[in-house]
C-alpha cells in the first residue's frame, strides 16, 4: 500500500520527530528536523522524508563497484523544485548532494524494475537551467 501523505509544514523540530516517529512505529530510527528555510520536515541527511512523514535512508549497495559487469551510461533531464532535499546548491557547485543522490539512486531503481541497491548512480555533470536555455540544449543534452 502506498503511504498515506502527512502534513510536512512545520514550525519546530518535535513536531517532525513525532511524525516521523508515527510513520516508522515500530521499526523507529528517525532523526527528523524542520528546516527554517523551508518551513517543511526533513531527514537526515541522505535520507529522504517520505509522503507518510517517515524517513527513507539511502539504499546501501548490494555489491561492490568491481563486481558490476553491466554499465551504462545515460543522460538525462530532470525538472526538479528546490525543497531541503533538492537545493540550489547542488547545482550551483555542480556537485549533487547526498540527499539528491538517495533520490536519484531510488527513481532510476525503480525506473529499471530493480530494487535501488542494486543501482549504482554517478552523476557527472549537473547543470541548472532556466526554460529559456533549454532550448539551447535540446533533449539529448545530460541535464539535471
Amino acid at each position: 500500500l502506498a503511504p498515506h501523505a502527512v502534513e510536512t509544514a512545520c514550525t519546530d523540530d518535535a513536531f517532525c520527530q513525532a511524525r516521523c516517529e508515527d510513520a516508522m512505529a515500530p521499526a523507529g530510527g528517525c532523526n527528523a528536523t524542520c528546516d527554517n528555510m523551508y518551513s517543511r520536515c526533513r531527514c537526515a541527511s541522505p535520507a529522504v522524508l517520505r509522503l507518510d512523514g517517515g524517513c527513507s535512508p539511502a539504499p546501501a549497495l548490494a555489491f561492490a563497484s568491481s563486481q558490476c559487469q553491466h554499465w551504462h551510461e545515460a543522460l538525462f533531464n530532470a525538472a526538479l523544485l528546490v525543497s531541503p532535499e533538492v537545493q540550489k546548491v547542488d547545482l550551483e557547485n555542480g556537485v549533487a548532494s547526498p540527499y539528491l543522490m538517495t533520490i536519484v539512486q531510488r527513481c532510476l531503481g525503480l525506473a529499471l524494475h530493480r530494487p535501488p541497491e542494486d543501482v549504482e548512480v554517478t552523476l557527472g555533470n549537473l547543470i541548472r537551467i532556466s526554460g529559456r536555455r533549454l532550448a539551447e540544449f535540446g533533449n539529448s543534452s545530460g541535464i539535471l
